[in-house]
């Protein structure tokens, strides 16, 4: 039987959190605060979950967070594959609000809403990691390859590698796998929410970083050639 967790969910938009991203959020809405002050207290990890807005508001302001996270909470729904991880308060404003840092550890997969209010909590199994050495076989191919495409198609931009292959923003501990390598690129580069969610959803890294490559390869692509389909 997969282990199951119980997790805190904040539904995020724009926002989709890999393993090993540290992210820094303020949190303002009152039955989040209350959210985050028992993640602190009791341990509960924090799950970071992609949001959309439900059918009734998608033409509504909801498209920025203050307005999105304020709204009721059938006016959205959260992503089932989501990044979670501790919490901890770095600031707490006069007016209440606070400035946190999630650390984000695994994936999971949502099996069931546990409380709806005054914040989500869900039972959720972690999802594998495949633990390929980025040193052997296929993956030392294919991350050979990721990094001679980024440098190609980002040129000079892509200075954040040296960053990356050296471990820094994760204790200084250089990847170790093909997932640590595309988890890492992925605080750099700039994809859609839902390409984002697509790529937190895949389970096999090969199949994941090459899906990752589409997808640079087609954002690189010049308008005019994706207006005429073009290769």
């Amino acid at each position: 039987m997969d282990e199951q967790s119980v997790i805190a969910v904040y539904p995020l938009p724009r926002i989709v959190a890999y393993p090993g991203h540290v992210l820094q959020l303020h949190v303002f809405e009152p039955r989040y605060r209350a959210m985050v002050k028992e993640c602190v207290e009791t341990g509960l990890p924090l799950g970071i979950a992609l949001g959309k807005a439900g059918a009734k508001k998608r033409k509504s302001s909801l498209h920025k967070v203050e307005d999105f996270l304020s709204s009721n909470q059938e006016n959205y729904t959260s992503s089932q594959v989501f990044g979670a991880g501790p919490v901890k308060i770095l600031k707490t404003f006069p007016d209440g609000r606070y400035l946190i840092e999630v650390r984000i550890e695994h994936r999971f997969e949502k099996i069931e809403t546990l409380q709806h209010i005054p914040f989500s909590k869900v039972s959720a199994r972690k999802l594998p990691e495949h633990n390929e050495s980025l040193l052997e076989g296929e993956s030392a191919k294919v991350a050979a390859e990721l990094i001679a495409s980024l440098e190609d198609t980002i040129g000079t931009e892509a200075h954040f590698l040296q960053e990356v292959l050296a471990g820094e923003g994760n204790s200084g501990i250089p990847p170790q796998t093909l997932s640590e390598l595309l988890y890492a690129i992925l605080r750099w580069v700039v994809l859609d929410p839902e390409e984002n969610q697509c790529l937190l959803e895949m389970d096999c890294p090969l199949e994941r970083t090459h899906e990752f490559l589409r997808l640079l390869h087609e954002h690189s692509r010049p308008a005019a050639a994706k207006e005429e389909g073009l290769h």
